[in-house]
């Protein structure tokens, strides 16, 4: 699958720049407690719980208190009613969760995979992978790209037909 290796580069350095700004903005409103790669270390689950006082709304199978995406939906409508000035808090670790998955998966993820003598990611295509018969894909897995309507950036726009071909010709000549 032949990849536009220099977009990706490019957005790999707008999404790192988006990712950096966020979290500033988060370290300010909490003071710089550490929230890791995706918002949910000790540190910030003290701080929510402990530190500001927040209900805990959820627990982890192990009774724990949890900080995962359906947690922090449920601490933004609690602090809607609740604690309003939190509100913004939440809607940025939310938006911070996004940016860091588009850019460790679609992005950084897909860079480990392209060949450097051809510019292309060679998935591994299983033909009965399913047990409907059709094809699966991993290594990466190509099959699971963002939907349009949620995707900043772009990540289909990525992936690009071969030189002098367009898919709509791919697609017809494997038919």
């Amino acid at each position: 699958v032949p990849m536009d290796v220099a977009a990706m580069l490019k957005r790999q350095n707008e999404a790192e720049k988006k990712l950096s700004t966020i979290r500033s903005e988060i370290d300010e409103m909490t003071g710089g407690v550490d929230i890791g790669a995706n918002a949910s270390t000790s540190a910030f689950k003290h701080y929510l719980y402990i530190n500001l006082g927040l209900p805990v709304l959820k627990t982890t199978e192990k009774h724990q208190k949890a900080a995962d995406d359906a947690t922090m939906i449920l601490l933004t409508e609690y602090c809607r009613e609740n604690r309003s000035e939190l509100v913004r808090l939440f809607e940025l670790v939310q938006e911070y969760r996004k940016w860091a998955k588009l850019k460790s998966t679609y992005i950084d993820g897909y860079l480990r995979f392209i060949n450097n003598a051809t510019g292309c990611i060679h998935p591994d295509l299983m033909p009965l992978g399913t047990e409907t018969g059709r094809f699966a894909s991993r290594n990466p897995n190509l099959q699971n790209c963002p939907r349009k309507d949620n995707d900043p950036v772009g990540v289909r726009k990525f992936i690009t037909a071969p030189e002098g071909k367009s898919f709509r010709r791919v697609i017809q000549q494997l038919r």
